[in-house]
């Protein structure tokens, strides 16, 4: 981007000499004295009030400031010497014709200097605004071919970013599929693991399954080696007794859920068998990012239930194996899936607690 001249220097001094045009009227100005010396013809000046040298003084010392000015007057207190000073008056004394004399140039000189250093103020204030300017023509140019550099690369990123990156719906997709047809136990429970990163991410989350009224846990994630978080609720624990009869989300945003979650929970939320019969297990969320908590939670973590459930129903009607070194706190199951059981199985377990069974609601 190419920057307009400046007529001062960038360091923000005022030039000394005068400017070119200046000099110019000043040549002309000049030309006129040597014309009224060297012609006869030429009119007199000095018997013309106001004197017609007032007329250069003042436009150089409004235009150019206080060096023209002065100039101006010096050339026109020269040009009077040169034409020869009035001749004194009869009977007046040398002080009196001094006064009459050098009135007129004094104040040529005081007039140079008064409306030249207003000028100059002026002058002054219009060069550091036009630097101003300058500055802000070249940082605009700057910061635009910034943003033009930085739109190119957003856009080489996004076309970068769409060619090989997976969408996190597609990655959510293949996770629900992974969840209702792994083949294996394993893969089962990664696909679970992908479904709670992108539903809830960074949350520390577990699975339990109901066994004899109580919930036994079968699937932890982003727990810490720490953690200090209940694995199982027994039978005769308060939140596993509310969590059959009431069948509801549990939430610490509820003043008496909170009371019954403890320091071991969040969010307690159960998970219905396949044929909605019974609670299968519950889900629980023992730590949560403030970034995932919204409005949507429930409802995101209620649809990632419905999918869970077919795997926590086939968790609560197999028995349990030796703990598996792949998952933390998860035990393999050595036989085949709930598709393979009997119908009556899911009516044994629902009748494990003797409490009454309302229908799931999800709802906050």
């Amino acid at each position: 981007m190419t920057v307009p001249s400046r007529p001062t220097p960038d360091t923000g001094f005022l030039p000394v000499l005068p400017p070119r045009f200046a000099l110019v009227e000043l040549a002309i100005f000049a030309a006129v004295i040597a014309g009224e010396y060297a012609f006869d013809a030429f009119p007199d000046f000095s018997k013309l009030n106001p004197h017609p040298y007032w007329i250069a003084v003042l436009l150089l010392s409004l235009q150019y400031g206080t060096v023209s000015g002065l100039l101006a007057a010096a050339l026109a207190i020269g040009g009077t010497l040169l034409l020869g000073l009035p001749e004194a008056e009869i009977g007046e004394s040398y002080f009196n014709y001094l006064v009459r004399v050098w009135t007129q140039p004094v104040l040529w000189i005081i007039v140079a200097l008064l409306l030249g250093s207003f000028r100059m103020r002026q002058i002054e204030e219009r060069d550091g605004l036009q630097r101003q300017v300058d500055h802000a023509i070249v940082q605009s140019g700057s910061l635009a071919d910034y943003a033009r550099q930085l739109k190119a690369r957003v856009e080489m990123l996004e076309r970068r970013l769409a060619a090989s990156a997976k969408p996190e719906t597609a990655q959510l997709l293949e996770a629900l599929d992974g969840l209702a047809n792994g083949r294996t136990r394993e893969r089962q429970l990664q696909a679970a693991r992908t479904v709670f990163d992108i539903v809830c991410p960074g949350a520390a989350v577990s699975l339990a399954v109901q066994d004899g009224g109580g919930f036994r846990q079968v699937f932890a994630h982003n727990w810490s080696a720490t953690a200090r978080w209940r694995a199982d609720l027994k039978a005769d624990d308060p939140l596993a007794r509310a969590i059959l009869a009431e069948r509801r989300v549990f939430s610490v945003l509820n003043q008496a859920d909170d009371a019954l979650l403890g320091r071991d929970a969040r969010l307690v939320m159960p998970i219905a068998m396949v044929d909605g019969k019974a609670i299968a297990g519950v889900l629980r969320v023992e730590e949560l990012p403030a970034a995932s908590l919204d409005a949507t939670l429930i409802a995101r973590l209620a649809t990632a239930t419905r999918h869970l459930s077919p795997l926590l129903t086939d968790f609560a009607l197999q028995p349990l194996g030796p703990p598996t070194s792949v998952v933390p706190m998860v035990r393999r199951i050595r036989s085949p899936l709930y598709g393979n059981q009997p119908e009556p199985a899911a009516a044994t377990a629902a009748a494990t607690v003797g409490l009454p069974r309302p229908p799931l609601e999800f709802d906050p």
